[in-house]
């Protein structure tokens, strides 16, 4: 504020001296106005924090080049220097955290829904809207219900560096520094952004058969290479990206159906793997798949409440027969 008096009494002495009392009193009183807008703005749009939901199996967060740490409920992801660390599943044993976005105390889902893990390789997934290794499904919603917090998200393997075990290293090389292994992942030659259609979409990405694979569940996206921002290709519902991996367009092609609901996109549109506030928006991207193709039977595709109201089921299902009343002598 300082440094901002100093100014105005500059401006005031280069003004002729039938203009400087209006000056005078006009000046200041414009200081204030952008001083007042400033801290406005700083207090309406706090920044967004990455929440964890739920989780199963061996998942761990990092901060810059702090030590990793089991995550809970109280702890959050905030800048781009966190970096979320989920196991590689194998044997059966499933290893995924839910991330929920929120602004401020806002109780709100913000999109997109993200899950990471459920993938035979190591997962890192970094704040707010990257994923450097491993395999995610990711939800965006109707954005003119809802904020997104991410616009796009970016995919690849940048130059990401960690000092870690060897357990839970995937893919990555490993060169001696000094008297310690330092592993730093292979960079590639183009990393991609996937940015979504309005409207609900629903990506699950991957490493395929050593291929970034993205398959497009709901809605469509546009993908960009982050290189020239130019884009690549747009995939609509019900198709395949495969990324060529030599900064091409790559190709697409249609997902097999037998495919679309895959251990992890069913581990994501599980309702009961994720709280209360979020099931609804669950149910929906489960009815919007549906539509293209059969969900499998079992358990964990019945329909669920939702609170403050009933969801219809994802398939039409015969109406019981009433029981004969009971006659009791």
């Amino acid at each position: 504020m300082n440094r901002l008096k100093f100014r105005s009494e500059n401006v005031l002495k280069a003004i002729p001296g039938s203009l400087r009392a209006v000056a005078a009193i006009l000046i200041p009183i414009s200081i204030l106005v952008i001083c007042l807008k400033s801290n406005a703005n700083k207090i309406g749009s706090p920044p967004a924090t990455a929440t964890f939901d739920k989780w199963q199996g061996y998942v761990r967060m990092r901060r810059g080049n702090g030590q990793a740490q089991g995550i809970n409920q109280q702890l959050h992801m905030q800048s781009n220097t966190d970096v979320l660390e989920v196991n590689g599943s194998v044997g059966g044993n499933e290893h995924w955290v839910h991330l929920l976005f929120r602004r401020g105390t806002n109780r709100n889902v913000q999109y997109p829904m993200v899950q990471a893990g459920t993938d035979s390789a190591f997962t890192s997934y970094r704040f707010p809207c990257k994923v450097e290794n491993g395999g995610v499904v990711i939800g965006w919603g109707l954005s003119q219900n809802r904020n997104r917090v991410c616009e796009r998200i970016t995919v690849g393997l940048p130059g990401w560096r960690s000092s870690m075990g060897d357990a839970r290293i995937a893919r990555k090389s490993k060169v001696r520094a000094g008297s310690k292994d330092t592993y730093i992942a292979q960079n590639t030659p183009s990393e991609l952004t996937v940015e979504p259609s309005d409207g609900r979409n629903l990506v699950y990405i991957r490493n395929l058969n050593g291929s970034l694979v993205i398959d497009v569940l709901v809605g469509g996206v546009t993908i960009r290479s982050t290189a020239s921002e130019r884009p690549l290709m747009i995939v609509t519902e019900g198709m395949r990206y495969t990324n060529s991996g030599d900064g091409g367009e790559g190709n697409k092609a249609v997902i097999p159906k037998n495919e679309a609901y895959s251990l992890p996109v069913q581990i994501f549109l599980n309702p009961d793997n994720w709280s209360l506030d979020a099931q609804e928006d669950v149910q929906e991207f489960r009815k919007d798949l549906s539509r293209w193709v059969e969900p499998p039977s079992g358990p964990e595709f019945e329909p669920r409440p939702i609170p403050g109201g009933q969801t219809p089921p994802l398939t039409p299902t015969p109406t019981p027969t009433p029981s004969p009343p009971r006659i009791v002598i």
